[in-house]
């Protein structure tokens, strides 16, 4: 009898039910036949739900019945009177606080804030909870969007739930997500609908089953403001609304396609459902497709010009995405320059990079790291998109220094102990003690500490050669001299404290004096200046003889870092950005000296010449910039066929990876030995800088002067030997270092905090034995370091020495 009486009044009160859709549902069936069919469903749990409908106040029985009539089999056998009664009457008390919530229409209400679910969650009771927290942040707010933008800004950071790939479910309910602090795009999108709900906006989870450009799935929130609007869940965007880093991959969305297309839960049923992507074959929850409103606005891309270029940054340590600023620019127009920032492990998946580029073109992608960014060389392919994944070492990543009181009052102990280490014979250098003290200072980050040093270094005896040769505009290596001219182009940038500089090598060779000495004339002026980059300095150095190889023999190479350490002492010029380049006989010079040399620069180019057998080595050249160019005629002693095998070498060496051998070839079709197109390549090269502390490192010896690569030494350089480093995380917080070599009989690692970090020790990898070492800081190893190579990124507070058994 009670059922019957109940029955009666649901059937008067059905006549102004709201309703959105209902293809599903026969029009002449009733809202009485639907909760009728709905409680024989129930089971055991069919009292829960009439005590729901007969306490429901006059003023909640349509909201009631509205939730039995469309509610998933799963609630019905399992939701309380209780639960269902809360959830009705703390929704109902937010219809008409505020002037914006007295708009949202009765259907959309009913559809999009009363419903205690957003989709296939385990089923909270947070209404309660989630307005008492959130309302005092948006109850002046004049809008929907106002609360939404509000709440996606605040309520991550008041919860503490950040996106994370290690929760444990996809679609968590908000509790869950609060206990864990993790969410995926669907749990945290579940919240994001939930707090809005709880305050009166109307909200829904959308998403895309699967990309239609590309792999994985996503979802995200929308929310009514007199239309939808949507927006990422915690990646809140001060410019509002329907912006998202997703939406040209949504635009992109195919409505013909189950799972490209894109969806809107709906609570009500629609004739459509809400495809899951962690439970495929679950059709239980309803929704509307949304595809035409994210892909009325489809760019309107020219598949036959651009590709859609998608990145993503990982760290070779962690193997987790970080977040890296990325440049990409045409190789030979700097000036057309894209930037962004990569997705890391805060981000979902799906949230990749991307940049619109032109096919079957040579770009290069720059992490613009403040100290010392790498530098990759792509080639788009002719297709609609490309993927591409770079390896990035977090060297850069230094320790906090450590220094207290007693730190400070030993640097001036550190600076006068230096200064006599500096002015003492060599012999006398081996029996000066540094206090132990002092390796207190060393246990953090020592680029302070190598700065100091380096003024004791610059402003004693050892350097006074070095400055008469500057004062003398003269590169000097014995009996050879090269004598230079230097000039400043343009003003150094505001808050700049090193000039960059470049080093021009001119034509002729196998000449008269007179000819060497017009075509370095030529130089002088050769390359364009580019004042508006900013101030760089330019030197057009002379070769110290009239010979062919008068920039590539074993007396250029001290040449050249008599040259380089000069200016860093006293031109007040930046390590890191020492560049090189040349043309035909300086073009030669450069394709020795760079390949040879590549720790001393930040890019090195060389035009109208090619590779030297012997003497260039395209091995050395992992991870400097490193260009040339050549012209289709000109075929005199092969030079255009020497260019083509090295670009095929560097090809070979790359192999597979993009983060590795950033060279490229310019081939000019048309043009001869002269009038290259290339007077503005310090346009081209100025964005590069150096590594000084790369995590890999092939150095293959053709001679006994060069003995120095980066962060390895050996004491009798060889044709024939070779080492190939590389530096792997390791386990238990040792770092490892893997060393392969051939023919060398001794090898010096140098290492500091930007290689292994905190690390104490280290495991040395060497040709298959491995062995840990003690990482021991000195005063004494800066000093030795700096010595060596005159210059401070190449100073480093500890070394390895070790002998390696005769090879086979």
């Amino acid at each position: 009898m009670k059922f019957k009486t109940l029955s009666l009044v649901i059937v008067v009160a059905s006549l102004t039910l709201p309703c959105l859709a209902q293809q599903q549902t026969d029009n002449r069936t009733s809202i009485t036949e639907l909760i009728a069919k709905q409680l024989e469903l129930s089971g055991n749990n069919r009292g829960q739900l009439q005590a729901a409908l007969d306490l429901s106040a006059p003023t909640e029985r349509q909201a009631m019945e509205f939730l039995l009539a469309y509610m998933p089999e799963r609630d019905l056998t399992s939701l309380s009177s209780e639960f269902l009664l809360d959830n009705v009457r703390q929704a109902l008390a937010v219809r008409t606080e505020t002037e914006w919530q007295k708009t949202v229409p009765d259907a959309v209400f009913f559809n999009d804030v009363l419903p205690y679910a957003a989709i296939d969650e385990s089923r909270d009771a947070w209404r309660a909870e989630f307005r008492e927290k959130f309302w005092p942040l948006v109850k002046d707010c004049k809008s929907g969007s106002d609360v939404a933008q509000k709440l996606n800004e605040a309520v991550f950071k008041e919860i503490n739930v950040k996106y994370s790939t290690q929760r444990k479910r996809a679609s968590q309910s908000p509790k869950e997500s609060i206990e864990q602090g993790i969410a995926s795009c669907s749990g945290l999108s579940i919240i994001l609908v939930d707090a809005c709900r709880s305050v009166g906006v109307p909200a829904r989870v959308a998403g895309i089953p699967k990309w239609a450009n590309k792999d994985g799935n996503h979802t995200w929130v929308e929310i009514w403001d007199g239309d939808w609007h949507f927006t990422g869940a915690a990646e809140y965007d001060a410019n509002g609304l329907d912006r998202a880093w997703f939406n040209a991959d949504a635009a992109l969305a195919d409505k013909s396609s189950l799972y490209s297309s894109i969806y809107a839960v709906s609570y009500q049923p629609t004739g459509d459902f809400f495809p899951l992507v962690w439970a495929r074959d679950d059709r239980t929850f309803h929704a509307v497709n949304v595809t035409e409103r994210y892909t009325k606005d489809k760019p309107k891309t020219a598949k036959t010009e651009t590709v859609r270029v998608l990145v993503t940054t990982k760290s070779t340590t962690s193997k987790k995405r970080i977040a890296r600023a990325l440049e990409v620019w045409p190789s030979e127009k700097p000036d057309e320059r894209q930037s962004g920032m990569s997705a890391d492990e805060s981000r979902d998946l799906n949230d990749i990079l991307s940049f619109e580029l032109q096919r079957n073109t040579n770009y290069v992608v720059q992490d613009v790291d403040p100290d010392y960014p790498r530098s990759f060389v792509i080639t788009t392919p002719d297709a609609a998109q490309q993927m591409l994944e770079f390896w990035m070492d977090e060297s850069t990543v230094t320790v906090p220094n450590k220094l207290d009181s007693t730190g400070r009052e030993t640097s001036t102990a550190i600076e006068k102990l230096t200064k006599s280490y500096f002015e003492a014979s060599p012999e006398e250098r081996s029996t000066i003690k540094f206090d132990p003290k002092v390796v207190v200072e060393l246990s953090g980050d020592t680029s302070a500490i190598r700065a100091g040093i380096w003024a004791v270094f610059r402003e004693g005896p050892l350097t006074e050669q070095l400055k008469s040769d500057f004062d003398a505009n003269q590169a000097v290596n014995g009996e050879h001299v090269s004598p230079y001219t230097i000039k400043t182009v343009g003003n150094l940038p505001a808050g700049s404290k090193k000039w960059p500089l470049f080093i021009a090598m001119h034509g002729g060779g196998n000449a008269s004096a007179e000819v060497n000495d017009s075509q370095w004339k030529v130089m002088q002026r050769y390359y364009k200046d580019q004042p508006d980059l900013g101030g760089y300095k330019y030197i057009a150095l002379r070769a110290p003889n009239n010979s062919w190889n008068g920039f590539y023999d074993n007396y250029v190479y001290p040449l050249i870092e008599n040259l380089i350490a000069q200016q860093i002492a006293f031109g007040d010029i930046d390590p890191n950005r020492v560049y090189i380049m040349g043309y035909s006989h300086g073009g030669y010079g450069a394709f020795a000296i760079g390949p040879k040399m590549p720790d001393r620069f930040a890019a090195i180019h060389a035009s109208a010449s090619a590779p030297t057998d012997g003497e260039t080595i395209a091995t050395n050249l992992r991870t400097t910039r490193f260009t040339f160019m050549i012209g289709e005629n000109d075929t005199a002693y092969g030079r255009r066929e020497r260019c083509e095998a090295f670009a095929k070498k560097i090809a070979e060496l790359r192999r597979d990876r993009q983060d590795i051998y950033p060279v490229e070839m310019f081939y000019k079709a048309g043009y001869g030995h002269g009038g290259l197109p290339d007077r503005d390549m310090i346009r081209a090269m100025l964005p590069f800088r150096r590594n000084p502390v790369p995590r890999e490192i092939t150095w293959e010896m053709t001679d006994p002067v060069v003995d120095n690569l980066f962060w390895l030494s050996v004491e009798a350089p060889a044709k024939g030997q070779s080492v190939d480093a590389r530096i792997l995380p390791g386990s238990n917080s040792v770092p490892m270092i893997e060393l392969e070599t051939v023919h060398v009989d001794q090898i010096t690692v140098w290492l500091d905090e930007r290689l292994t970090g905190a690390a104490t020790e280290i495991d040395i990898k060497l040709n298959g034995q491995v062995a840990r070492h003690q990482l021991n800081p000195s005063i004494r190893n800066l000093c030795d370091s700096l010595l060596r190579r005159s210059d401070p990124e190449l100073a480093f507070k500890c070394r390895v020495d070790l002998n390696i058994p005769k090879q086979e």
